[in-house]
């Protein structure tokens, strides 16, 4: 398990290598997305329909987002509060956190660049 001077340390070096490639953030446009506290299940209760409603669509291979989209902020401030699929919240988290993220590719990588790299914990 990674300490917390490991994961900033971690993050220093995505924020570097962000700047290293020819990409010309300027002129990429910023896309706000919405994550949040995942929660705890298991592949049983995602994978049992009288559990999640959405049981048979994940056995078919759909998604999480096909059914959540726009649920975020509500299911991660129910998860976070300890009444659905979180046998030990964590005092004080956020439930979710909305971040600004630019995304470009090339013939060989894909690059992410968050508005920020300061951390948010």
């Amino acid at each position: 398990m990674k300490t917390s001077k490991q994961l900033i340390a971690s993050l220093l070096l995505f924020c570097l290598s962000l700047s290293v490639n020819a990409i010309d953030w300027g002129k990429v446009e910023a896309m706000q997305v919405t994550l949040f506290y995942p929660g705890q299940s298991s592949w049983e209760w995602l994978l049992t329909t009288s559990d999640h409603k959405g049981a048979k669509k994940i056995r078919k291979g759909k998604g999480c987002r096909e059914c959540h989209e726009g649920e975020e902020k509500d299911m991660g401030s129910l998860l976070v509060s300890g009444k659905r699929l979180e046998p030990n919240p964590i005092s004080g988290k956020r439930g979710f956190v909305n971040v600004d993220v630019k995304t470009a590719y090339d013939d060989t990588k894909f690059y992410i660049q968050p508005k920020s790299c300061k951390p948010i914990f």
